[in-house]
């Protein structure tokens, strides 16, 4: 790997008004009363009322208005599932896993490959981080081996190789990875 493709965040795609995704907090968090009719449910006229009202705030300031009043233990609040995100990130394997385990999301990640290069940890000593360069550079090896069909005396797709090879990559070597996340997973 002559250079690695440095760990990346892009959100690709929202879904979801985020200023009317959050409304229901910000009703409470920045003191708007909440338009309701006894009678019928929501009413629509008043939503609009409030729309208008929720314009006049800064929308990217708004998550943040909706959270002012919240502890380090109060619950995000629901109307932040509304607004929804599609992330896509280039990331070392070991802080994806990291990610998953510690977040609610749905992870859809690509096969473990050597092709979005590695990083080599900044702590190691320079002799070390040469050792570490030089391990993962043949585990990069015996993947194109194993995916180019040459250790395995078998016909195999090249789709087939690649889940088999993925097992010899280290978890220092990037994935890219696509998140699916409301905005109360992001916060959680």
């Amino acid at each position: 790997m002559a250079s690695a493709i440095e760990p990346t965040v892009h959100i690709r795609r929202t879904s979801g008004a985020e200023a009317s995704a959050i409304g229901d907090a910000l009703l409470q968090g920045i003191g708007v009363d909440e338009p309701t009719d006894e009678a019928e449910g929501w009413d629509v006229p008043a939503w609009t009322q409030t729309a208008s009202r929720l314009r006049n705030h800064d929308v990217e300031d708004l998550p943040r208005k909706a959270l002012a009043e919240r502890g380090p233990h109060d619950p995000v609040p629901r109307a932040f599932e509304m607004a929804n995100y599609q992330v896509v990130a280039i990331l070392d394997y070991g802080a994806f896993r990291d990610l998953q385990r510690h977040r609610i999301c749905s992870p859809f990640p690509g096969l473990l490959a050597p092709r979005l290069g590695f990083t080599t940890p900044a702590a190691l000593r320079p002799e070390h981080a040469a050792i570490y360069r030089g391990a993962m550079k043949l585990a990069g090896r015996a993947w194109a081996e194993i995916v180019t069909g040459a250790l395995m005396g078998k016909e195999m797709t090249a789709m087939a190789m690649s889940r088999i090879a993925q097992y010899l990559v280290p978890l220092g070597y990037n994935v890219s990875v696509m998140w699916g996340m409301n905005l109360r997973e992001m916060i959680h």
